[in-house]
């Protein structure tokens, strides 16, 4: 039976007989949980409040304040809708003013067929919303 490696200079006793690999896994874990805590921070940051971003996410009031304090980590889905709706955010604030991107958000657009990116982001994901964003930047026409 093969002999798991331990870390052999670890800054604390404890560590010292702790398995590397549940170090790295310790690692990853805390690097996503800053993921986590800065993608929440950046919605709640543009939609203008934690209640506005939960709105947006479909979660409960408080989730994204808990998500930022790192308290508890968002299941599979929510975890997935905070990227893709964080990435089309900050793409919206890059383009326009970060003033404008809830309007945008809910605004019918004429790229989607009418339909409001939001509903469209939730239904489809962020591919046909970032089009959007990309052909109202390019100076496109519909």
């Amino acid at each position: 039976m093969a002999r798991r490696r331990t870390v052999a200079a670890a800054p604390a006793a404890v560590l010292r007989s702790v398995p590397a690999d549940d170090i790295t896994t310790a690692r990853q874990r805390a690097t996503q949980r800053e993921a986590i805590r800065a993608k929440a921070a950046a919605v709640v940051d543009l939609a203008g409040s934690k209640a506005a971003a939960a709105r947006l996410l479909d979660v409960a009031r408080t989730q994204p304040g808990v998500w930022m304090s790192g308290a508890e980590t968002p299941s599979e889905d929510s975890w997935q809708r905070l990227v893709d709706l964080e990435y089309v955010m900050s793409r919206v604030a890059l383009v326009w003013h970060p003033a404008m991107v809830m309007d945008w958000l809910h605004s019918s657009n004429a790229f989607l067929d009418g339909a409001r990116p939001l509903d469209v982001l939730h239904t489809g994901g962020p591919h046909d919303v970032l089009a959007a964003i990309n052909a109202e930047a390019a100076g496109s026409f519909a």
